[in-house]
């Protein structure tokens, strides 16, 4: 299983573990781009570069695999995000927020207007650009916060 980038793209496609692999933009050590974490990733612009976004198009959506969970965000607020996707030249573990795990840089704190440590999405497996604002469900409280994170 891996993940979908769909919607206004010029190539939608299904990406598994070796065409993730394959891609250019590949981050060796994700330490090196998000602290304390291991493992390997590719940069979320050579995904995008891949798929042909469209003209126009200024929102990305990030949901994961049970549906619970999306984040919806301005596609420059992600520019320097990777996606995560092997540990230890295998698959990242569900435990590690696998097959796939969004990483965004630098993110703001939890509840945040902009891309705050909530869109570090867990088990990404589809990606969806479009014009507008698409699902978001990440927590609007401190209380909704708090309970996304008590079960983690």
């Amino acid at each position: 299983m891996g993940v979908v980038i769909q919607g206004e793209v010029t190539l939608p496609a299904e990406l598994d573990y070796f065409a993730l692999a394959a891609l250019p933009g590949q981050v060796a050590e994700l330490g090196g781009v998000v602290e304390g974490r291991a493992g390997q990733a590719v940069r979320l612009a050579a995904l995008l570069e891949s798929a042909g976004v469209s003209e126009g198009v200024d929102w990305i959506t990030f949901e994961s695999d049970d549906g619970e969970f999306a984040i919806s965000v301005h596609l420059d607020a992600v520019a320097d995000a990777v996606l995560a996707y092997s540990l230890d030249g295998e698959s990242l573990p569900r435990e590690q927020g696998g097959p796939v795990r969004l990483y965004v840089a630098n993110a703001a704190k939890c509840t945040s207007a902009s891309p705050d440590e909530c869109a570090n999405v867990k088990s990404v497996t589809t990606i969806t650009l479009a014009r507008e604002r698409g699902r978001d469900t990440r927590p609007k409280t401190p209380r909704e916060h708090e309970a996304l994170h008590s079960d983690q």
